[in-house]
């Protein structure tokens, strides 16, 4: 008796990687990294959509516990003592992103 409840149905067709090649990964253990314009925090999960597109980091914040979901330009490794990373100095202006396609 689907669609007599008025509640939502679950969605129940199969993936179709043909239709949407994306990746899901979801990170063990969750790494540190500084959001340009966010701040701090971890990135719990990577989505991938494929060679035409930046990989988007999910990012929970220190600060104020959002999760927001960033392109690849955007996102910095914390400095790691241990591993010889040093902080980013800011280095080069990230380039801010332009739309894939321009419609017209």
């Amino acid at each position: 008796m689907a669609g007599t409840s008025g509640r939502a149905q679950p969605f129940n067709r199969p993936f179709n990687a043909t239709v949407c090649p994306m990746a899901f990964t979801q990170l063990d253990p969750c790494l540190p990294v500084t959001v340009e314009g966010k701040g701090s925090g971890f990135a719990v999960a990577v989505i991938d959509y494929g060679q035409e597109h930046h990989l988007i980091w999910v990012v929970a914040l220190d600060d104020s516990g959002e999760i927001w979901s960033a392109p690849n330009p955007k996102v910095r490794m914390t400095n790691n003592w241990t591993m010889g990373r040093k902080g980013h100095s800011g280095g080069a202006a990230v380039a801010p992103l332009r739309p894939a396609a321009v419609g017209g």
